[in-house]
């Protein structure tokens, strides 16, 4: 309890004292000058708590060495593991949530300055040349942490077009079975746009630019992005549609021109096709 220097109440805590002195036509802060209860900051002068032992405020105090609160203070194993194991368990919950995927992506892709790229990308070579044995040992782990069934197939990817998204949101109205998620191809993992895995059918949605849409472009046409003409992302396609056959996937390929100009169309075609 606190008691008010004024009319000599009793109330809990500073805060209800703070309440309570406006009673008297007065500020809190003019309460405390009244009574000599004002503490500054001895470097800057900045007003701090009277109950302060530093004598500092946050700015101007040392927090290095034993001023610190956490100096030698540790997490015990099991608080680690404890910690561990509730941050992958939020982080995936949240994970499913589309609005903060959107918000995680669109974060990712802010531009960075140039002067970052340039100096970020000279201490990543940098590191990779003075360790060379990582780019081995790493890959070893990953594979052998897939084969364990360690990582969780995901069935988000953040290279998704919002024509793309609406297709995929149309796909869901007229079969709930569809999904987007991995499968392993001799030792190797792919990521089909829509996979129904009970059908055995696989929907492949090509952009027209990154698959270069041949009513769209020629063959020779050289894709700026992708770093290869036409004919030579053709092949890659082809190969990938193959290698989903070869295991028993029927392929389905939309182009986005043709759901761009008919959507309703495209979505009835493969109604049918369910039947």
């Amino acid at each position: 309890m606190i008691n008010c220097l004024i009319c000599n109440k009793n109330v809990k805590n500073i805060q209800g004292l703070n309440r309570h002195v406006r009673s008297h036509d007065i500020t809190f802060h003019e309460y405390k000058e009244m009574f000599n209860l004002l503490s500054f900051c001895e470097v800057c002068k900045k007003e701090i708590n009277r109950y302060n032992k530093t004598k500092r405020c946050n700015s101007c105090r040392d927090r290095t060495g034993p001023n610190n609160s956490f100096f030698n203070k540790h997490h015990s194993n099991k608080t680690k593991k404890d910690l561990s194991v509730k941050c992958s368990i939020g982080s995936k919950e949240k994970w499913k949530d589309e609005k903060y995927r959107s918000k995680v992506i669109k974060e990712m892709h802010k531009p960075r300055g140039e002067e970052f790229k340039t100096g970020q990308s000279e201490r990543t070579s940098r590191w990779w040349k003075e360790h060379p044995e990582q780019k081995e040992s790493r890959s070893i782990r990953m594979k052998k942490s897939w084969d364990e069934g360690l990582i969780v197939k995901n069935g988000y990817s953040c290279n998704v077009s919002n024509l793309e998204k609406k297709f995929l949101k149309e796909l869901k109205t007229i079969n709930t079975s569809f999904e987007k998620c991995t499968i392993k191809i001799n030792k190797k993992w792919y990521f089909p746009d829509v996979i129904d895995k009970n059908r055995k059918l696989i929907i492949e949605y090509f952009g027209d630019f990154y698959h270069c849409n041949p009513t769209v472009y020629p063959k020779d046409y050289f894709n700026p992005k992708i770093k290869k003409t036409a004919k030579e992302i053709w092949e890659i396609d082809k190969n990938r549609i193959e290698k989903f056959q070869n295991i028993g996937y029927n392929v389905i390929i939309i182009w986005e021109k043709d759901f761009k100009e008919n959507p309703t169309i495209i979505i009835n075609q493969i109604k049918t096709l369910l039947v």
